[in-house]
């Protein structure tokens, strides 16, 4: 390289007021690891010959490798306004603009790469990460697919692909890039397996999955989250009663082998770094039907003790502070701020704060946006999209504390393993937890977690680390969903000639996502399709095909039991918009609610179709929700006290329709109590001011 160099500069000596003698030194200086000079080479050469494209683009690079992007962006511009057609000029602009958060601009510039060279692969590929960081899934998709066009064996678009097709539910198509990623290079994909057995525990291969982290535990030193995963994986459908004893059995020994382990796990991660490695959720673990607390609180104990050993200022109080005049800074922090359960339910926890009081900062931690998302942010006095590189759990967290906010509100822990970690850490006096997911966090950091009063048990307080705050009602204002115009008879009409079943059949919906319905709940669905001959059960597919069979097959069982068969008797319906669901649950006879993790978003949903919720209570919030709906309404009567008044509650739905038209009427009726209600997010405010005046003082 020496040599090079040292012929560049003859070169220069010789021909002083050439620029391209300049760029060519410029060039050697560069691959010897000389930046400094470099650029004061293409700066020579540049003033010679301002319009030389080449040299700007080499000093964008140089520049932005310095950590100087702003500088960096307007060579590049220079580039292209000398050399339009420049398709590496363009692609480098868009990867700075993309590294400085203007994904947008960013998407632009490097779209306009692959425009003026089609073939340019790299930028192909660019194109599809960006893509990707915005949530455009399927947009990167095609971005990424155009790069292995051109070179099937780039193994980055077959990484960021995969994470692409799982973005957008294409689960199989995303196992299968992931294996492509790892085939090109074994010895280099412990994290693509990490990733893959995620994907195959969220299609229900449980099997295969543990036998990916196997693999991935075999990486010398082994990665903690491979060892999270093999040991704390839980099934999303489980064969029988026995399989979740079994199970929650293995949860706990492989919790103890992590504790036990702990040194040796943690003996190569340093700072930050530690925050990463624990990215992971219980998820499943709370559609047990079980007292989680124990568990939750062990597991958060951990991660507590892994930052608090690698990097402690992340759990140091923050200092309180009060500027004269200045507003009460609340932030909520999420990855389910869109259209769904968090979104519906918690919008207007956000949007109906007083603004001339609070000052709200909103923390996206996805990429996703809808509608819903826009409704956020409109108000929002800051908006923080966590995209791209602003995705780390460490950015994301130097964000939050920097925004010196007062109370940190988490509308749902448990559901992204990503607001799981910042839950263990300190990011403001005052931290609160929601019920979008309603388990104890377990985090001794979460000073409060807000729930619906009327919907938690006696002795709710001890299944919580945290402090409970009840809210009135349902909690919330949750906003009235806006039925369709179709009669409810034609509804009725249709949906029965689609499933192919007697204009008369009833017809029972189980609206809930398979895992929430435990073998109990099948014994219980059984013998209601029993008492009433020739009624249908509805239930959606799960997110994949696995899942659905695993389920079938279990409810097959059941029904078999008592003589039943399930081709008969059950449909499985595909996953539909929000409008046409309202639509099905408005032509259903009645919705059979689950006993351990009860209908929240559904049977809101339902019930402003004013579709009857036959409900049986369980022990825990998670599975008092729909009958806390029905006792405000003042349907008490669709509450059972036990496995056979459900029973006789749904037959009756069934064979009295004019007592079902009269609680449908009462629904209707009553169901102003749920919507649109201001008393919650009233209580909400109060709670948040007195909160920080306690601290404050």
């Amino acid at each position: 390289m020496n040599l090079e160099a040292n012929a560049a500069r003859a070169l220069v000596a010789q021909r002083p007021n050439d620029p391209a003698a300049h760029f060519a030194l410029a060039q050697a200086l560069d691959r010897a690891g000389d930046p400094d000079r470099a650029i004061a080479s293409l700066r020579a050469a540049l003033k010679l010959a301002p319009g030389f494209a080449e040299a700007h683009n080499l000093l964008g690079i140089l520049l932005a490798g310095a950590g100087e992007s702003d500088a960096a962006m307007a060579s590049f511009r220079q580039a292209i306004a000398a050399k339009p057609e420049y398709a590496r000029a363009w692609n480098n602009l868009g990867n700075s603009l993309k590294a400085a958060g203007r994904l947008a601009e960013a998407e632009a510039a490097i779209a306009e790469a692959v425009r003026r060279q089609p073939d340019y692969q790299l930028a192909q590929h660019n194109l599809g990460v960006v893509r990707y960081d915005q949530g455009k899934s399927e947009d990167a998709v095609a971005a990424l697919s155009a790069s292995l066009q051109l070179n099937m064996k780039f193994r980055p678009s077959w990484i960021v692909g995969a994470a692409a097709e799982r973005q957008r539910g294409r689960l199989d198509e995303s196992i299968a890039a992931f294996r492509q990623a790892i085939a090109l290079d074994p010895a280099h994909s412990m994290d693509e397996r990490i990733a893959l057995a995620e994907v195959l525990s969220e299609c229900g291969l449980d099997d295969e999955a543990l036998r990916t982290y196997a693999e991935a535990r075999s990486t010398l030193p082994e990665p903690l989250l491979a060892a999270l995963g093999f040991h704390l994986t839980l099934p999303q459908v489980y064969p029988d009663a026995g399989a979740i004893d079994q199970m929650r059995s293995r949860y706990e020994a492989g919790l103890a082998e992590i504790e036990r382990d702990f040194e040796r796990l943690h003996a190569h991660l340093e700072g930050d770094a530690t925050l990463e490695a624990w990215r992971w959720s219980n998820f499943f673990l709370a559609y047990q039907g079980r007292d989680d607390r124990d568990l939750q609180q062990r597991y958060a104990r951990l991660v507590a003790r892994a930052i608090d050993s690698n990097a402690p200022h992340w759990r140091a109080p923050v200092p309180a502070s009060n500027p004269a005049g200045r507003r009460i800074r609340v932030g909520f922090a999420s990855a389910f701020f869109v259209d769904g359960t968090v979104g519906q339910y918690f919008r207007r926890w956000i949007t109906a704060l007083e603004r001339s009081v609070f000052e709200v900062f909103v923390y996206h931690a996805t990429a996703k946006r809808d509608a819903v998302t826009d409704d956020i942010m409109a108000p929002a006095d800051r908006f923080h999209f966590a995209r791209g590189a602003d995705a780390n759990i460490a950015a994301l967290a130097a964000t939050m504390r920097g925004d010196a906010l007062d109370v940190l509100v988490y509308p749902e822990l448990g559901m992204d393993a990503r607001c799981m970690v910042l839950a263990a850490l300190r990011l403001a006096p005052v931290q609160c937890a929601g019920w979008g997911h309603p388990v104890t966090s377990g985090h001794d950091t979460i000073d409060h977690f807000f729930t619906a009063g009327a919907m938690e048990p006696a002795d709710a307080d001890a299944h919580y680390v945290e402090k409970l705050v009840r809210l009135p009602g349902i909690g919330t204002s949750y906003p009235r969903p806006a039925m369709s115009d179709q009669p409810v008879e034609t509804a009725r009409v249709q949906l029965r000639q689609r499933l192919g079943v007697p204009a008369e059949a009833p017809l029972f919906l189980c609206p809930q996502a398979l895992f929430k319905i435990l073998p109990d709940d099948d014994a219980l669905f059984a013998r209601v399709l029993e008492a009433v001959p020739g009624s249908i059960l509805l239930v959606f597919e799960g997110r994949h095909r696995a899942v659905t069979g695993q389920f079938l097959r279990r409810l097959g069982l059941a029904l078999t039991a008592r003589g039943l068969n399930a081709r008969e008797r059950v449909r499985i319906l595909a996953r539909m918009p929000r409008q046409d669901f309202l639509q099905v649950s408005a032509a259903c006879d009645a919705m059979l609610d689950t006993q351990h993790w009860s209908g929240g978003n559904t049977s809101l949903d339902a019930i402003a179709a004013a579709l009857p919720i036959v409900a049986l209570p369980g022990r825990f919030m998670r599975g008092r929700q729909s009958a806390a709906m029905l006792r405000i309404m003042g349907l008490d009567g669709l509450i059972a006290a036990d496995a056979d008044d459900y029973v006789r509650i749904a037959v009756r739905l069934a064979a009295d329709s004019t007592w079902r038209a009269d609680i449908a009427k009462r629904i209707a009726a009553g169901s102003a109590r749920l919507f649109d209600d201001d008393e919650p997010l009233r209580a909400l405010d109060g709670f948040l001011r007195s909160a920080v005046a306690g601290w404050r003082a």
